[in-house]
């Protein structure tokens, strides 16, 4: 039995992708290790740090400027490649196609051929407004991302929800200014956000976005 724990009154929803429209985290891992061995590089520690970050943001951090191009290239081509392996989190395409298209948006860290390949193979539609990697100049916590989006949407960022998964993202959100931010996954708040639910499968569009638990 479902019963509500939360409602909010919204005029647009911005959605991260990864962990939490689609589950990429077998494929981002395995892809890290095998940059990483690649170019010589702490598997462990670069995985410790790449969740949210593009790859030409993570290739700045572990490299000198000379390599950065090369191994950000070779990150997204190992990327796209394994995209295939990536699957929707529970809920996402009910929730996706309920809202009306010009009331939700995507920001993600990823390139615009790496989301659109993660999008397609876990069946989801394509949004009208999506930030990439290719439209900001700094990765998350770095609110510029999700900026745009609330530009893009016109609207009064006050009355957005931010659907993300980490902390990065959610300190990004928040330094957009939006009205509310629901993290993805488990345990108790970790940046302010307003609620923490596993998946989205337990969110609803009537008009205004609804949280349910399970009784």
């Amino acid at each position: 039995m479902r019963q509500s724990l939360k409602a909010f009154d919204v005029d647009a929803v911005i959605f991260d992708c990864d962990g939490v429209l689609v589950d990429s985290s077998a494929s981002v891992e395995q892809c890290a290790r095998r940059w990483a061995d690649r170019l010589g590089l702490d598997a462990e520690a670069v995985l410790l740090d790449i969740h949210g970050r593009t790859s030409r943001s993570t290739a700045e951090r572990w490299l000198p400027r000379e390599a950065v191009d090369a191994a950000a290239d070779l990150m997204e081509a190992m990327e796209v490649d394994e995209a295939w392996a990536v699957r929707e989190v529970p809920g996402a395409g009910a929730l996706l196609v309920a809202i009306p298209a010009d009331r939700w948006a995507v920001v993600t860290s990823g390139t615009r051929p790496l989301f659109e390949a993660r999008m397609r193979a876990a069946g989801l539609p394509p949004p009208v407004i999506a930030v990439t990697a290719e439209h900001v100049a700094r990765s998350k916590p770095d609110p510029e991302g999700y900026a745009r989006a609330v530009r893009l949407l016109g609207v009064d960022p006050n009355r957005v929800l931010v659907f993300e998964d980490t902390a990065a993202g959610l300190t990004a959100a928040r330094g957009a200014a939006v009205g509310w931010t629901v993290r993805i996954g488990r345990g108790s708040v970790i940046a302010g956000e307003d609620a923490v639910i596993p998946n989205l499968s337990l969110v609803s569009w009537t008009g205004r976005v609804e949280l349910a638990g399970e009784a």
